[in-house]
């Protein structure tokens, strides 16, 4: 792999029964979910205008 890009990935886990929506970093050889306050489940579906 060439340059290291700082990108961010927004998904959803489940843990206890519970789904959480994450933002996933990688750090060195990890992925590292960060929790988003505030929201459980999967973020509404986009529509685009005029649907």
């Amino acid at each position: 792999m060439g340059e290291k890009e700082n990108k961010t990935g927004i998904t959803t886990f489940v843990m206890r029964g519970k789904e959480y929506v994450v933002a996933l970093r990688a750090r060195e050889d990890l992925l590292v979910p960060h929790t988003l306050p505030g929201r459980r489940g999967p973020p509404p579906a986009w529509t685009p205008p005029g649907s």
